[in-house]
């Protein structure tokens, strides 16, 4: 039975619908989410690795952030959602993340000939 004045105790429902399982991640962090609780969704928040990345209390919950620089190698990122009455739920999954090199610019500069 939930506490006097808090009448329910379950955290919001939490649907990760990009990234997956197991995805790889170029460059830029793009996370969506579906997030549903009877009492509403507060805010939903997303780290990688422990390290914040951002937060949406707006459906369409949506976070989009460039990549830290870190290792490209396997990574947990979790989403966490709560709601009105301050009830936490969370998922977590592996992502596997690269970094694209730069492309090589031409470096070389012509000079003008001066009259």
């Amino acid at each position: 039975m939930p506490p006097p004045g808090k009448p329910e105790l379950e955290g919001p429902e939490i649907r990760l619908v990009e990234p997956t399982d197991g995805d790889t991640i170029w460059d830029t962090l793009r996370v969506r989410i579906e997030a549903e609780d009877p009492s509403g969704v507060r805010w939903v928040q997303v780290s990688l690795d422990r390290r914040p990345m951002g937060s949406d209390s707006t459906p369409p919950y949506e976070i989009v952030a460039p990549l830290p620089e870190i290792p490209d190698t396997l990574h947990r990122l979790k989403v966490e959602a709560i709601d009105r009455w301050e009830n936490k739920s969370q998922v977590q999954i592996s992502v596997m993340t690269r970094h694209r090199l730069p492309s090589k610019v031409d470096t070389t500069q012509t000079e003008e000939k001066k009259p």
